[in-house]
């Protein structure tokens, strides 16, 4: 891949979007780019996909109880339980600005492992996401790029003069 940002989107079946990610050789190129030194963030599904495995013991989504993930976040998914939907105001690292966004997801994200930390934190003090560096993360926030202050710092490796993006 020649980008120098890989978003991983959100997904209505995220285990079978995985398999053909993994058949097709994008998973492969995915991997690929990250030890190129190329960013990758993964929103919702594409953060559940980031992981080392997702999981579906219920069927929610179909007839695969599991997949293995890209490996790229220290976490698992477990797909189960009711919808969360919900409009969410979130601030993300070190910054204090607050950005907005939405969540709409099945399933339950866990750190596996202790050194692991959240992209985001919720206005009701939830974590979000997860933070392996400023070219891994990973987040349930959709609407979270229409947000300049979050744009800029996932452009920030890219812009020496590191200027405002105007959205």
């Amino acid at each position: 891949l020649k980008a120098d940002v890989i978003i991983l989107p959100g997904s209505k079946n995220t285990i079978s979007d995985l398999a053909d990610l993994h058949a097709n050789g994008i998973a492969e190129a995915v991997l690929q780019a990250v030890r190129k030194g190329k960013t990758v963030l993964g929103i919702c599904g594409g953060y559940q996909m980031m992981g080392r495995l997702v999981e579906d013991p219920e069927g929610v989504e179909g007839d695969i109880p599991q997949m293995p993930g890209l490996g790229l976040l220290p976490t698992e998914t477990v797909l189960q339980g009711e919808k969360v939907t919900r409009q969410v105001e979130f601030t993300f690292r070190n910054s204090q600005v607050v950005c907005e966004g939405y969540e709409i997801h099945i399933g339950h994200t866990r750190f596996t492992d202790d050194s692991a930390e959240p992209l985001n934190r919720l206005a009701d003090g939830t974590p979000d996401g997860c933070y392996v560096s400023d070219k891994c993360m990973g987040t349930y926030v959709h609407g979270i790029l229409d947000n300049a202050a979050f744009v800029d710092f996932l452009l920030s490796p890219y812009d020496k003069a590191h200027r405002t993006v105007q959205l």
